[in-house]
């Protein structure tokens, strides 16, 4: 499979699955993508994050599966 260079970098590319305790672990003030659009970790319990808006501000809940499904986590480095 090839790969193409991207500008961000992804820990987690859209589509991909994590594993649960990858999930577990996702860091509060943790910048992801979740719908193509940037959001920053507020809360996190292991089972739901607490996903705010980097423009907006608005908060939104996010699961395991939805987070899954539709969601990325940008690489820090």
């Amino acid at each position: 499979m090839k790969r193409i260079k991207l500008f961000e970098a992804f820990v987690k590319a859209y589509g991909e699955k994590i594993k649960k305790e990858e999930f577990e672990h996702i860091a509060v003030g943790s910048t992801v993508k979740y719908m193509t659009s940037d959001f920053t970790v507020e809360e996190s319990d292991g089972v739901i994050l607490i996903l705010k808006h980097a423009k907006s501000g608005k908060k939104i809940q996010v699961n395991y599966n939805m987070f899954n499904e539709k969601g990325a986590i940008v690489s820090n480095s």
